[in-house]
């Protein structure tokens, strides 16, 4: 699997909870994302804060892994616990 970096953002969209407004996809196997969303998201454990778009490079089955290194408010204060949610994607 790659990143789809034809769509969005280098391969990244907000999601319905999220606003991106950068992307930095020069880490292989990483993507940093940037966003901002001055009338506030939540409160709640569940935000879908972007979609990463893929394509498929041969059939499959993969298991994708997240990882949220820092969720900061505009101050940059800590906010929430750092959680990301993985899934399986197959590939026919």
């Amino acid at each position: 699997m790659s990143v789809n970096t034809g769509v969005g953002t280098s391969g990244v969209q907000a999601g319905s909870d999220g606003y991106v407004s950068a992307v930095n996809p020069n880490t292989a196997g990483s993507l940093k994302i940037s966003g901002f969303d001055t009338a506030g998201k939540g409160p709640g454990t569940n935000l879908q804060i972007c979609i990463v778009n893929w394509n498929g490079t041969a059939a499959g089955t993969a298991t994708l892994s997240l990882a949220v290194d820092s969720l900061t408010d505009e101050a940059y204060n800590n906010v929430g616990t750092l959680r990301g949610v993985g899934a399986t994607v197959t590939i026919n």
